[in-house]
């Protein structure tokens, strides 16, 4: 069985080689999606799936999604005070 990890790099590097070919980057597109599928349903993996349908959807419209961007990231001058306050403490644990 295929991991996540592998599956990616599969597809990156297919993508690649195609050189902006509009038919071969459609079946890419077309193949990756049914390797996606058939990957949850060997391990039915919901967030799997999830993360990577955004992201291999972006790919092939030359903007690549970051999942993590959206519900992860902050800008830190937008924190709360206690926030900023949080922050640095796990970042003084960390060192």
């Amino acid at each position: 069985m295929m991991s996540e990890t592998e599956f990616f790099t599969k597809v990156i590097e297919k993508y690649s080689d195609i050189n902006h070919d509009p038919i071969k980057t459609e079946l890419l597109k077309n193949n990756a999606i049914r390797e996606l599928m058939d990957i949850h349903s060997n391990n039915g993996k919901h967030g799997f799936i999830q993360i990577a349908m955004p992201i291999l959807l972006s790919l092939f419209q030359d903007e690549c999604f970051d999942p993590f961007e959206a519900s992860c990231s902050k800008d830190s001058e937008q924190l709360s005070p206690e926030e900023k306050k949080t922050l640095k403490q796990i970042l003084k644990q960390v060192n």
